[in-house]
């Protein structure tokens, strides 16, 4: 039986449906609108057939600057809708281009999904009609592969013109970053958005001043500072909304965000294919920046002073207690991060201990490393202010700050989790933890590696930060000028500081980020 037979039986009354998309990449062309792809002759094409067929439309549907790569477009949806409640039995493109260009989901909509639904396809240009049995028909298939190489080569192109207007410094975001909008006279240029960027440059201020994010988001929402979603709806007259709670994971992204010192930085992330709108991170070295794109809202220097205690203070838990320390002070022998108690409320004293032995000291992972902070600052702090009121620039010295030294100390954290598990495997077959320990430890292990792998990765691909004589010597002045250095300017002027533990002694060296401050050791 052939095809026309089979479905008379049911189709003596087509209901037809007009179905009419127009993507962005179809309706320009060099510019300008090629009016053989436009709607309205798209609509005289179907309406012009269906008068000379005598068939009784039902409804139109339109999709206008949508892609044919995907088949969730919001009248082609309704179309479909219309075919399960039955009020459809008959479908009518201009070309099987305007269906899609997808050739698995077109070859479904015209191989499966319509003849099960008894819905009659007709593509005009293309002279396929499943109601009739059509070597036209047979070579579908092979019109819809034509039309999904089409658009993958579309996308190509447009990607490469795309690329190439980032390297060219021109922004191409669909919302200006916070602090900034899109300039009047053109869309591609950033200009500073005064409300928005004064709030930005208070947030940098108040984290360099010794506020964590935490600490930040309180002060902002309690001053009822609309959040960066509300504020550009403010922006464009939107009343009625509510100013919204700041988050430390804003704060952080306003911190981290390079856009702040003039520096234009796309291609973050990339779709992962032209047939997916799955967003996936670009290596950090593929990024494009462009220097002074646009007006910077803070220095680099500031800039640079938050990069760094931002680094220093990752891997710390938020908490009310932060120390001039916190986050530089290490274990000489495992590597790990030492951890601020205090513990004597009476006295005040705070003590510092190796974070591995803290959570690991039941499986011997190192020794406890216990210290005064106290006494350790106060003598760290001593020690500083001598050799800074001798600092004198090296003229000779061109100092970068890379690194090396935390690109160390993660491979080292790494290897010894993985030692780590290999001890915990094997006390669990001498059976000295139960089977469900070490598979909740060895988790946790794991999960450490996976984090620690991903900051490895993340700091072999972070450039040098140069940081300039005038620079190096300013941060001295500010040092020897404050009563009460803060925390940023120490992380500024410390790289790291190693705890050790000899013949149950402890000692420390110091390691500064200046090549004209040499390192000391001392005991505590």
């Amino acid at each position: 039986m052939n095809r026309a037979a089979g479905m008379s039986s049911y189709s003596k009354n087509w209901k037809a449906a007009c179905y009419i998309r127009l993507s962005k990449e179809d309706e320009k062309s060099k510019g300008v609108v090629r009016e053989s792809e436009s709607i309205v002759n798209q609509r005289n094409l179907l309406m012009s057939y269906i008068e000379d067929n005598g068939l009784t439309l039902v409804g139109e549907y339109i999709d206008d600057g949508v892609s044919g790569t995907t088949f969730d477009r919001p009248q082609f949806n309704a179309m479909i809708e219309d075919i399960e409640h039955g009020r459809i039995n008959m479908v009518i493109t201009k070309d099987m281009s305007r269906l899609g260009r997808d050739y698995i989901e077109a070859g479904r909509y015209i191989e499966r999904y319509f003849p099960e639904k008894n819905v009659r396809y007709i593509s005009l240009l293309d002279n396929i009609d499943t109601y009739l049995d059509s070597s036209s028909n047979d070579i579908a298939p092979f019109k819809a592969i034509l039309n999904d190489m089409y658009s993958k080569d579309m996308s190509k192109k447009i990607r490469s013109v795309l690329h190439s207007k980032k390297e060219q410094g021109l922004f191409l975001g669909k919302v200006a970053p916070y602090g900034y909008r899109k300039s009047p006279e053109n869309k591609h240029q950033l200009v500073i958005d005064p409300i928005a960027a004064s709030v930005v440059a208070e947030v940098f201020q108040l984290y360099l001043d010794g506020n964590g994010c935490h600490q930040i988001a309180s002060i902002l929402s309690r001053r009822q500072i609309p959040i960066p979603s509300v504020h550009n709806k403010i922006t464009v007259g939107n009343a009625g909304v509510s100013y919204g709670l700041w988050s430390h994971t804003g704060i952080r992204r306003i911190l981290k965000n390079e856009v702040y010192t003039g520096t234009l930085v796309q291609s973050k992330y990339k779709k992962l294919n032209y047939k997916s709108q799955k967003m996936t991170s670009v290596d950090p070295a593929l990024w494009i920046k462009t220097e002074r794109a646009h007006e910077a809202i803070v220095s680099q220097e500031v800039f640079y002073r938050a990069q760094r205690l931002l680094d220093v203070t990752a891997h710390l838990k938020p908490s009310k207690h932060r120390y001039l320390l916190s986050g530089l002070l290490r274990c000489h022998d495992c590597g790990s991060y030492i951890s601020l108690t205090k513990k004597d409320a009476k006295y005040g004293q705070i003590y510092g201990r190796c974070g591995r032995y803290i959570q690991y000291h039941r499986f011997g992972l190192c020794t406890p490393h216990s210290f005064n902070y106290t006494k350790l600052e106060n003598h760290i702090l001593e020690q500083l202010r001598d050799m800074c009121k001798n600092f004198k620039v090296d003229a000779t010295t061109t100092e970068k700050r890379d690194n090396s030294a935390k690109i160390k100390l993660l491979e080292n954290e790494i290897a010894k989790t993985r030692a780590r598990i290999d001890i915990i495997y094997e006390d669990r077959l001498a059976g000295v933890i139960t089977p469900e320990d070490f598979k909740r430890l060895s988790a946790k292990s794991n999960a450490e590696i996976d984090a620690l792998t991903k900051q490895l990765e993340a700091a072999k691909h972070t450039p040098k930060a140069q940081v300039s004589k005038k620079d190096r010597e300013q941060a001295v002045k500010d040092f020897l000028a404050m009563k009460n250095p803060t925390q940023a300017l120490i992380a500024q002027l410390i790289d790291r500081i190693e705890v050790k533990e000899i013949e149950n002694q402890r000692e420390f060296d110091v390691f500064f980020s200046f090549p004209e401050l040499q390192t000391f050791q001392g005991g505590v």
